[in-house]
């Protein structure tokens, strides 16, 4: 695509967390075992295209504007509900389409976790043009992601129910000082927040969402088709004065020839 684009996920924590970093596939080179850099996806159609897909843009001015982007999505723009597209931006930092939604988590606080699906584009009426469309697919993707998390949330619930009434039980039974409200908080704010791919429970997560919105940048880049509109076609009047017009100029370069 001829247009600077950058499609990346992000999480609404800081630092560098398990939970806010993407947790890429491992590569076995020989002699030793690494996680892979980048994903890259291979059109079928036309070879000589490939997507890339890494944690951060490479580019110093794209990293600006998606960290923005990423900032903005999470803390400051928000939707109805929190689930859903908006779009922001500006001429400096490019143009966002930003679809935010929520995956249940047990261990998380308010048992939800918030996450956004972004495209940037330095173009704001193609982003437009595009919006259907994108926002279909995300809202797709999405619908996937939130079934996958709510199994698992229910899952992982009733393994706590039974956990619990097992710790019931074993605390009757033997005396013990009970745990204060800030030891309960300080306890619980230590627990590490899980990446995508341990929520999930889905190893290659992050290669489905980079075959995906691979998709979705090879669909959305057909859209920007360039025509040529005619103008409006002559009346009989115009074709009728600019007919005389000719007929007179001709006369006058006769007359001006024979003087």
């Amino acid at each position: 695509m001829h247009e600077e684009q950058s499609l990346d996920m992000k999480k609404s924590n800081n630092g560098n967390c398990a939970a806010c970093t993407a947790q890429f596939p491992l590569v076995n080179t020989g002699q030793s075992i690494s996680e892979a850099k980048y994903l890259i996806t291979t059109d079928e159609e036309y070879p000589n295209i490939k997507y890339i897909g890494t944690k951060t843009p490479p580019q110093n001015h794209l990293y600006k504007a998606v960290r923005l982007a990423c900032v903005r999505s999470l803390t400051a723009e928000f939707c109805q509900g929190r689930d859903g597209p908006v779009l922001f931006g500006d001429d400096e930092n490019g143009y966002v389409m930003s679809y935010m939604f929520k995956l249940r988590d047990s261990q998380a606080r308010g048992e939800a976790r918030f996450y956004s699906f972004m495209i940037l584009m330095a173009d704001r009426v193609y982003l437009i043009s595009c919006w259907p469309f994108i926002v279909s697919a995300f809202k797709s993707m999405v619908i996937q992601l939130q079934e996958r998390a709510n199994a698992v949330f229910q899952k992982e619930k009733e393994v706590k129910q039974q956990q619990q009434q097992f710790s019931y039980y074993s605390i009757s039974n033997r005396r013990g000082a009970p745990i204060s409200q800030e030891q309960f908080f300080k306890r619980r704010s230590h627990t590490p927040l899980r990446s995508l791919v341990d929520l999930l429970g889905i190893k290659d997560i992050y290669i489905h969402i980079q075959a995906q919105f691979s998709f979705v940048l090879k669909l959305a880049s057909r859209k920007r088709i360039e025509k040529l509109n005619p103008g409006r076609t002559e009346s009989m009047l115009y074709l009728k004065m600019k007919e005389e017009y000719l007929a007179k100029r001709h006369q006058q370069q006769q007359k001006e020839e024979q003087g």
